[in-house]
């Protein structure tokens, strides 16, 4: 899931990643790639700038792309004057609301997807090599073992690198088959 705001800027952003990275053989899109093993879900709350309602752009947005997950929550007001792509911090209200619609994501992904491989959550202003990613996830799932005590996991460092293309599992971020 990419947590996100329901503001212009972050529409933008939405799109960008639909036009790029959404494109990758691996990503599913229910017309162009139904068979997709990474799904990706955008996670918004009620926004202050629309008095914690819905804006129509959003829903129009939602309903075109049918990608989004509407959580019913306060976005959290910025109590500083810190511009998105810059260092600092949003104030404690803001950080407290993001952290609860991670925790809101993990809760629901897998309550709606128990068979997913991997629940993932990214950030809307990120590009993602969705097959490298992917390949990684694959790799180390195989390379855990389970030690002679049977009591742990531990990664075997030699099978890392292996060659991982079969067809084993899904990962992504929300989905209709078996993925998140």
């Amino acid at each position: 899931g990419i947590p996100t705001i329901d503001t212009e800027s972050a529409a933008k952003r939405r799109g960008l990643q639909r036009l790029t990275w959404h494109h990758y053989p691996n990503v599913y899109h229910p017309t162009r790639n139904p068979g997709g093993t990474v799904v990706i879900k955008y996670l918004v709350g009620r926004h202050w700038s629309h008095e914690f309602k819905w804006s129509d752009e959003l829903k129009a947005e939602a309903q075109e792309h049918q990608d989004i997950v509407a959580f019913d929550m306060k976005e959290g007001k910025p109590a500083t004057a810190k511009v998105a792509g810059k260092g600092g911090h949003w104030g404690l209200e803001v950080e407290v609301g993001m952290s609860r619609k991670a925790l809101a994501w993990y809760v629901y992904a897998s309550a709606n997807y128990p068979k997913a491989t991997y629940i993932s959550k990214g950030d809307d202003d990120y590009f993602l090599r969705t097959v490298e990613y992917e390949a990684i996830l694959r790799s180390l799932h195989a390379a855990t073992t389970t030690t002679s005590a049977g009591d742990s996991s531990v990664a075997d460092i030699s099978t890392l690198a292996a060659d991982n293309d079969d067809d084993t599992g899904n990962v992504g971020a929300g989905g209709e088959k078996n993925n998140i």
